[in-house]
Formats: C-alpha cells, structure tokens, sequence
C-alpha cells in the first residue's frame, strides 16, 4: 500500500519541486520508509522564558554528534527542497529528447561548446579574408584547400542560425521563455537572426564572373556578436575572470595588427614592390616584414623610412593618428584588467600597511605585531579576502540565505540542540554565523569566563585542556566539531566556562552570539527544542551534584554522549575520561 500511495503521490511532488529520486531507489530496494515521514508535522511545544539572573552552572566539554543515521540521511534529502521553499530542485529530461525538442539557456554547456566552434569559424574568416585579400597565398593550386574550409565553416554558421539561435531561451515580464513556438517566433523579429541571416548572404556567386576573390565573403564577418557573446558568458559562468579580459584585449592588439600589416601590403603593391625605401622592398616572408613594419608603426616606435610620394605620406599620417588613439585605449584596457585583477590584494595590503601603522604609532609590542601579521596572510591565503560578510551584504536575502545553506546548514543540522527545531529557524540561524580565525595558540575560550557563544569548527583543530593546572589535552576536536552550544540557553549571563579551549593549529570557527539566538527565538516561541534543551541542562546539573558532594572533583562532562562515543573522525582522545 505504501508504495501505491508513492506512486500516486509523485506527479505532485515533481510539480511542488520535491526530490523523489530517493523514494524511487528505495521502491527499487523494497526498504520499508514510512510515508507519515514526509506528510505529518512535527508537534511543538511552547518555550519556557528564561530569566536575566545570573547562572554559576558548569558547561560541559564540547562532543561532535555521532554520523546520522540512513534513515535519517534520506529523510533530510527528500525534505530539503520542501524545507527551503526557494531552493526548488528541478529534474531534467532533456538529455533524452531530441535536439530539435530542446531549448536553451545562455549557461547550458551544450550552448557554450557550440559557441566555441561558432567562434572558431568567425576567426577563422576574419584572420584570413583580409589576408587572402592582401596577401598572394590564394594561387590556384590551393583554392580548392581554401575553399573546402570556407564552406565547412559556413555550414557552422547555418547551424547556428536554424538550430540554436531560434531556441535561445529569454526573458520577458519575469518569465523565461521556454516555449519552442515563442521563441521561434521572438528569433523571426530578433535582430541577431537578421544579421546573421545577412552574414550567409551568398556572394560567393560572382565568383563565376569575377574568380575567387575572398572580398565577396567580407559579409562573414557580421557574425562579430557571436564572439563577444561567448566572452561574455565565459566572464559569467567560470572563474577565469582575469585571463578572458587579458586574452581577448591581447586578441584585439593582434588582429588590429594584423589588418594594419595587410593594409601596408595593398599599399606596397600599389605604389610597387621595392619601388621606393618606405614600401616593402620584397625580401623576406611577406606576411612577417609587414607586420613587423605595422608593430613599429601602430605603436610609435619609429625608427623607419620616411615616405616619399604624397600617398606614403597621407597612409603614414593615417597610421600614426590610428595607432595613437588604438594603442592608447588597449593599454588602458589592460591597466583597467590588471587593476580589477589586484584590486583585492592591494585593499588587503592597505589594511595591513594601516594597522602596522596604528600599532607602530602606539608602541605595541614586537610579538603581538607578528601575530597581527601572521592573522592577516594567513586570513588572505585561506580566503581570499579579510571580512566574508562584505562579499554578501550587498546580496538579497534569498541568494545569501542560499549561500549559507551550502556552507553550513549540514554542520548545523547535526547539532543536537537545533534537533527538532522549526527548519526556519535553523535557516534564520545560518544568516548569524561569524566566521573567525584563530591564530596557532589562541585561547577560544578561558576557563572560568562567561560562555555566550557557541562554536562550529568550519577547518582546523582546537584541543580542550584541564587537568590540575590546565595543561592536559584532554580530548582534540576537529572540522565539524561543536562546541559551547549550552552557552547559548543558560540564565543570565550564560554558564562559566570549565576548561580552556586552544587553537592546535590555525583554525576557522563558526560562532553564533547569544544575543542572536534571542533574537531569532522571538519570531519562534513554540520551538520545542528550547524545551528540551533547558531540560536536558537541569538533569546535567543534578548529575553533577553528587559527585562534588563525595569530594570527588569536578570533571569534564559531556553535553549529550560519553567521550567514548565521539566519532573517530573528528575528535581525538588522548586520555580515557
């Protein structure tokens, strides 16, 4: 019966955003899951208030939950979609259906492969349509060789414009268009399609007039967008941000070199070869003279022969007056990559340089300069920038939420005292994670201070020290660990701290304030979590009472497992408590 109301239920879940892709492995495996898992609420109860004053009571030694079970794990993965309304998870078929069935989105690989080759083909005829043109390497024992490539890439180009372009989705009125026969009919009226249907224009026609002159095949070149387009997407899609700016604007330098070098060639054979000292005097391969001699020109180095005939002299004019303003604006584009490329570095350098200069002003000591320093190229190194807060403040709270969700809504789920509690809460939660990092050496937390936060080990270790003079490692935490989570529903100014916490090494924590979680349990008053976290704390305080009675000293105590429990993973005992 289970598996009839399964079958039933999955066209709804598919249309509400529902994974069911593990209900359906399970079918297969014939594994019993109740269905009541996904259909019934939780119950809640009411949260008791807590008071302002004061609490004396003793946090136990931080404990990394046990792995969750299987059950557990297929539970949190049919649920997540639902749970997080915004983060709809959507099945494709489209790798089964026919090309000519499918539309696409400008991030599709499929679409960014295939701008590739478009953009090959553009290249192709824009390096070496003026070339031919200029230069004598079209003789006619290769014409077949040029010709052969020149119609395979205008085969590109017709598939372009019958096969993807008209399936471009797009958007309109906060919509993305999907439909075939809309965006067939928007691509009739697109003036993408009309260019492109005017770069296959078949002028090669007249070659039977005129011969085969590659100047009735200029109109290839009004495929110029498609190339930008693909830029454009690279610069979106993949973290090569840098090297696309830096090899496109390489790329403009060359070809306007090149076309320089072809325009000198036309000009040398119409004044004449080795006719005068300024056109080219033969020698040599053409193509390299000549774009050696426009490398000189365009960037001013100088150092050539001066012209002669009133035509030298007006080419020469054009040549210097274009390099100026060509030259000019493509080493201000690559100062302009090369300055967004260091902007981060050189903001990290200034806050470095400013602090060194506070602390200098102030006389602090040598040692705790170099730990300042340490903090800050480690900081750096490890994330690329000071403060991860300042990356997302600008974003809504929907993209940051979903940011925070695949950053460390698995390590806060698993912590036991948000077991149970309302999903948005724990989603609310995730927006108040700090991230800080400290230093090898640094104390986390003393023993003995008032605890009012807790902790989530994101990367490194921390070792919990006690023992009669506080020495004794006594247990080493690891990624994935919490701690101090008691902290956070204690009394008052919160529980005193009963061991000190040491960074091993360099370590990145999580930390959620008490003040914050107050904040957020306002909006949610009948989390049943809060219930049983305070009951949980009273039960520990009335097991630790009889053993200070008996004279026997305090020890560490664990929130909610024995030490020997914690996973091997990511906790490591040095000593049998």
């Amino acid at each position: 019966m289970l598996y009839c109301t399964l079958d039933t239920c999955l066209d709804s879940f598919n249309k509400s955003g529902l994974l069911y892709t593990v209900l359906c492995v399970k079918k297969k495996q014939r594994q019993q899951l109740p269905i009541t898992m996904f259909l019934q609420p939780r119950k809640k109860e009411p949260v008791p208030t807590t008071t302002d004053t004061p609490s004396e009571t003793v946090e136990e030694v931080p404990q990394e939950m046990a792995p969750p079970s299987e059950e557990t794990c297929l539970f949190q993965s049919c649920t997540h979609a639902a749970i997080l309304h915004y983060q709809r998870i959507e099945i494709k078929y489209s790798s089964n259906k026919a090309l000519i069935f499918v539309s696409f989105a400008l991030q599709d690989r499929r679409y960014i492969i295939w701008l590739f080759v478009v953009t090959i083909a553009f290249n192709w005829n824009c390096w070496f349509i003026p070339m031919r043109w200029a230069f004598p390497y079209q003789t006619a024992q290769n014409t077949i060789y040029w010709l052969f490539f020149d119609y395979l890439f205008d085969i590109v180009y017709l598939v372009d414009m019958l096969v993807f372009q008209p399936r471009l989705q797009f958007v309109r009125g906060g919509d993305i268009i999907v439909s075939l026969i809309k965006l067939f009919s928007n691509s009739l009226s697109h003036f993408v399609l009309q260019r492109d249907f005017c770069s296959l224009l078949p002028f090669d026609v007249l070659y039977i007039k005129f011969g085969f002159l590659p100047v009735f095949r200029v109109n290839r070149l009004m495929k110029v967008i498609s190339c930008t387009s693909c830029f454009s997407i690279v610069d979106v899609i993949y973290a090569w941000l840098l090297q696309n700016r830096v090899i496109r604007t390489t790329g403009y330098l060359l070809y306007i070199l090149h076309l320089n070098s072809c325009l000198y060639y036309m000009a040398s054979d119409y004044e004449g070869i080795a006719s005068t000292k300024w056109v080219y005097d033969g020698e040599g391969n053409k193509y390299l003279r000549c774009y050696y001699w426009a490398v000189r020109t365009l960037i001013t180095i100088g150092g050539l022969p001066e012209p002669v005939t009133v035509f030298e002299i007006v080419f020469q004019l054009l040549n210097y007056f274009t390099g100026v303003f060509v030259f000019s604006s493509l080493i201000g584009q690559m100062r302009d990559v090369i300055g967004a490329a260091t902007a981060g570095h050189t903001y990290f350098r200034t806050s470095m340089d400013n602090t060194v200069a506070y602390m200098n002003t102030y006389k602090i000591p040598r040692h705790v300069q170099n730990r300042v320093r340490t903090w800050y190229n480690y900081t750096w190194a490890s994330q690329g920038v000071l403060d991860e807060s300042e990356l997302l403040e600008d974003m809504p709270v929907k993209m940051r939420m979903a940011i925070a969700i695949d950053v460390s809504f698995a390590i806060l789920n698993k912590v036991e005292l948000f077991k149970g509690c309302d999903n948005q809460m724990i989603q609310d939660m995730l927006l108040r994670l700090k991230s800080i990092v400290y230093l090898p050496g640094d104390y986390v937390c003393k023993k003995g201070e008032i605890g009012r936060e807790m902790y989530i080990i994101k990367q490194g270790e921390v070792q919990v020290l006690g023992g009669p003079d506080g020495t004794k490692v006594l247990v080493t935490l690891r990624a994935g660990a919490v701690f101090g989570e008691i902290s956070l529903l204690a009394a008052g100014g919160g529980n005193r701290r009963t061991a000190n916490v040491v960074a091993h090494g360099f370590a990145n924590l999580f930390i959620l304030d008490k003040k914050d979680l107050n904040e957020i349990l306002v909006h949610y008053p009948d989390s049943q979590k809060c219930k049983g976290g305070r009951d949980s704390e009273e039960k520990r305080r009335r097991g630790m009472k009889k053993p200070t009675q008996q004279g026997v000293p305090p020890v560490l105590c664990f929130p909610f497992q024995p030490l020997l429990d914690i996973p091997s993973s990511n906790v490591h005992s040095n000593e049998k408590v």
